[in-house]
């Protein structure tokens, strides 16, 4: 398989359209594109743990998003191909997250919940493993796009 992390700034991409219930606007889809999603990705820097008492809940990574994108795949081919698009050098406790998201997040006017499976790997000992930080931590965005592939859906 070949994939590739491309960088896309999804704030640029949309117009801003003000008056979104007028007919000129309305959006008349069918259930394949409402349902329609794609694969993004968020490139996360370790900053430490954070020190407060916050209690929260989180739901677990799966082992794989379909039968393309499975962990171990992955892993292996971030410990050897370049696969992000942009000049990138990890570092201890780096964080990448893939996630499934619906293409159209506001429709209906309404928005919609998150498709809830996602895969974590974390930068250790020089190696991406897959991997979640399960206590809360400080982390800063590096950057964030889409996973592009061959047979992705």
């Amino acid at each position: 398989m070949n994939m590739q992390f491309i960088v896309i700034d999804k704030l640029q991409e949309k117009p801003v359209i003000h008056h979104k219930n007028s007919r000129r606007h309305k959006q008349n889809i069918n259930d394949e594109l409402y349902n329609e999603t794609e694969i993004v990705w968020h490139l996360y820097k370790y900053i430490g743990p954070l020190d407060n008492s916050f209690q929260f809940s989180m739901h677990m990574p799966s082992e794989q998003l379909n039968p393309v994108l499975i962990n171990e795949y992955i892993a292996k081919d971030l410990n050897t191909r370049l696969l992000f698009t942009f000049e990138y050098t990890p570092g201890e406790g780096d964080n990448l997250y893939i996630e499934r998201e619906y293409v159209r997040v506001e429709t209906r006017n309404k928005l919609r919940q998150g498709t809830w499976g996602y895969l974590s790997f974390i930068y250790k000992e020089g190696k991406w493993k897959a991997d979640v930080y399960i206590d809360n931590h400080n982390k800063e965005l590096i950057k964030s796009g889409i996973v592009q592939a061959d047979q992705i859906r």
